[in-house]
């Protein structure tokens, strides 16, 4: 959800971006939100994600939590139960009304540079919704990681060296 905020950014303060990176999230288009509600970006069935223990909702449905044994299968199935205890911890709900929210996106987005890093084996954000969120605008560049959507914990050096080498193309 942070790069659909950050586009917002790009669009609203464009002067405050030099460069708009993108690790396996959304780049979206004016109108979409994060869940697609409109013009199908990621379309998802709430109700049938909480009936298969993937999420949970607050009352009114104000708050998503991801169920943690769901992340832990999902994203970071290759630690162990005690390894997994604090990432655990760090997990915090999701606005709806944020996942929700349409982006308005213009010129000022569009004349943002883009770059993209994409996560080969994320099963979060899958490949076909990353390109998609490529397809979306134009970006300059694309770089690929092969790793889940974790790559900042199991691939901390190929992730600060692609960081590295786009910080040194400004």
């Amino acid at each position: 959800m942070g790069s659909a905020i950050a586009c917002q950014v790009s669009e609203n303060r464009p002067e405050k971006v030099k460069k708009l990176v993108v690790l396996s999230g959304y780049l979206l288009k004016d109108g979409q939100s994060p869940t697609g509600l409109d013009h199908g970006a990621f379309p998802k069935d709430w109700m049938a994600m909480s009936e298969a223990g993937v999420l949970s909702f607050t009352p009114y449905y104000k708050v998503s939590h991801l169920n943690p044994k769901f992340v832990k299968v999902k994203i970071y199935s290759f630690l162990t139960d005690e390894q997994f205890g604090p990432l655990a911890m760090q997990l915090c709900g999701e606005s709806m009304a944020a996942l929700n929210q349409q982006v308005k996106l213009g010129v000022n987005f569009e004349n943002v540079p883009k770059v993209y890093i994409k996560t080969l084996k994320d099963e979060m954000m899958p490949l076909e919704i990353q390109e998609q969120a490529i397809a979306n605008t134009v970006v300059e560049k694309v770089y690929d990681i092969d790793t889940g959507h974790d790559s900042f914990y199991t691939a901390p050096q190929e992730l600060t060296a692609v960081l590295d080498e786009i910080a040194s193309n400004f």
